[in-house]
């Protein structure tokens, strides 16, 4: 993946009970892309917008709403 080519907005999560891939890689992820926000969820595993339920909403919400 060319992270550099990604030249928009992301909002970059994981959750904090991700045994598939490390809040350490997701947070190298979003240092890598200019335009990146991250965000770290409590509770879910890997499965965050699924598991995630109105934390992530909110979370996505807040960062969409400066970007419309």
């Amino acid at each position: 993946m060319k992270a550099f080519s990604i030249d928009v907005p992301a909002l970059v999560l994981c959750g904090d009970h991700d045994l598939v891939v490390a809040p350490e890689d997701t947070a190298e992820l979003a240092d890598l892309l200019p335009w990146a926000e991250p965000g770290r969820v409590e509770g879910p595993a890997h499965s965050v917008l699924a598991e995630g339920g109105e934390s992530v909403l909110d979370m996505v919400v807040e960062f969409l709403d400066p970007h419309e």
